[in-house]
């Protein structure tokens, strides 16, 4: 097998990673019924590269030996996941999080700018993942008249074209949800709050990886002095959408 050249931790690329401005990617619905979400998975992931040591370990000490995923040390690479908690009690979700290591190591392989900068994407968000929902039905067009000066004043006509319009509106919402409904599905939405929604995915990277508390994960000065009630409650409902059914959740 070639040799890699030795990658020595850069703590300067983490800074620059974690001072990086990150945007929450579209995220498929999905049902909690449904096995752990991959996108779900992927940003936790990302988070975890961000503001904890494990993927520098990962490309240092574990990217030389592997070859391609047929050929691994699958022994370090179990003893990686353990060390850094990645080890769920979850069956599904562990097998998640294991398969998409050994993508993440046959990606940094052949791309050197990747596994210098700890990217774990693997290009994900660039495929065309959306789940599009909808009953068949073709989508009422938009019929939008010339408007009359002549036998119609301004603000008649365009309130009837708004009304018009807001019907077709309700129409795609009514038709959506039932969907939504049916199937036990739900949109993945940011939560009204005027944080960064990739800032839940770190506290969970934090919380799993680096066993931190609520309150201490509070206190780092790149969270603006949010409570330690408001990180809880977001582990909280991460864990839930994740399947983490293990691990001690700290104040």
């Amino acid at each position: 097998m070639g040799t890699l050249p030795h990658l020595a931790a850069t703590p300067k690329s983490r800074a620059a990673l974690q001072g990086a401005i990150v945007a929450l990617p579209y995220i498929a619905p999905f049902s909690a019924a449904d096995p752990p979400s991959s996108d779900l998975i992927i940003l936790f992931l990302e988070a975890v590269a961000r503001v904890t040591p494990a993927f520098e370990e990962l490309r240092n000490s574990i990217l030389p030996k592997f070859s391609r995923p047929t050929h691994a040390p699958v022994a370090e690479i179990k003893s990686w996941e353990q060390k850094w908690h990645l080890d769920f009690e979850n069956y599904e979700l562990t097998e998640k999080v294991e398969g998409w290591i050994y993508t993440v190591l046959d990606y940094w392989r052949s791309d050197v700018q990747a596994r210098t900068a700890l990217r774990v994407d693997c290009e994900w968000w660039s495929r065309p993942s959306r789940v599009k929902v909808n009953s068949g039905k073709p989508a009422q067009p938009v019929l939008i008249s010339q408007w009359n000066s002549g036998g119609e004043h301004f603000e008649s006509y365009a309130a009837r074209m708004r009304a018009g319009f807001e019907k077709i509106l309700q129409e795609q919402k009514r038709m959506c949800e039932g969907e939504f409904q049916k199937y036990g599905m739900r949109p993945y939405e940011k939560r009204e709050t005027k944080r960064p929604a990739v800032w839940d995915f770190e506290w969970l990277a934090l919380s799993v990886c680096l066993s931190w508390s609520a309150s201490r994960i509070a206190k780092r000065p790149q969270y603006g002095g949010v409570k330690p009630d408001a990180v809880k409650k977001a582990l909280q409902k991460l864990r839930k959408d994740l399947h983490i059914e293990s691990g001690e959740l700290r104040d």
